[in-house]
Order: structure tokens, then C-alpha cells, then sequence
């Protein structure tokens, strides 16, 4: 079941002007909770969404950003499942990074990391 942060309602989430950035729970491939100070509630919840190919062969990738202070589903676009993927996963990165220096001091942590590095 999935932990949001501070107790985050559904309807709270806001969605990307693009009918593409949803992101339906069985699509979900992947998640990740971060910390900052109590390992009981996530900071913040990232889910990954499966690549799905549109009908001008590109693809799209959603990702769902529950944050305490930001909520939203956001997507990237690639010319495969593959590139759709890293492309998503380096503005997850980005967009992690930038949360984590800004509201919380560089002190996010999840489950396998030592610390949160903001990308070069």
C-alpha cells in the first residue's frame, strides 16, 4: 500500500497540462520512498510509470511526485521504451535533487542511499 507523505490526499495531486501526464495505478512499474528526519512517514514518494507507445511512435513515460509541499504527475517522452525510460528517470533525478537542496538541506535518504547527490 502506498505511504503518502504527511497524509496527502488523492485529490490534492495536480496533473501535467498533458492528457498523457496520468498516470493509472496498474501502470505503475516502480516506487521510491525518501526520507528526511523520521524514517516512519516519507518525505516524498516517487512512482514510475511503464512506457506506453502514443499513436505518432513515440513514447511516454509518467511519473507520479507526492511531495509535502508539491504533488504531481509529470511524463517524458523517448523514441523507444528504453530512452523514454532513462529520460524519465534523469528528470526524476533532477527534480529530487532540486526538492531535496532546496526544502530539505540535502538530508533526503532512501532505504539504500548514504546521500542524495544533485546531478552533474
Amino acid at each position: 500500500m502506498l505511504m503518502r507523505p504527511n497524509g496527502l490526499k488523492e485529490d490534492s495531486i495536480r496533473y501535467g497540462t498533458a492528457m498523457k501526464d496520468r498516470l493509472d495505478p496498474a501502470d505503475v512499474i516502480a516506487e521510491r520512498y525518501y526520507y528526511s528526519h523520521s524514517k516512519d512517514m516519507p518525505a516524498i514518494v516517487i512512482q514510475l510509470g511503464r512506457p506506453l507507445k502514443e499513436d505518432d511512435g513515440l513514447y511516454h513515460c509518467s511519473f507520479r511526485f507526492l511531495g509535502e509541499i508539491r504533488s504531481e504527475v509529470m511524463g517524458m517522452f523517448g523514441l523507444d521504451g528504453l530512452d523514454c525510460l532513462e529520460n524519465t528517470l534523469k528528470e526524476i533525478e533532477i527534480q529530487v535533487a532540486s526538492v531535496n537542496e532546496i526544502l530539505y538541506r540535502g538530508m533526503l535518504r532512501w532505504a539504500g542511499s548514504e546521500t542524495i547527490n544533485h546531478p552533474e
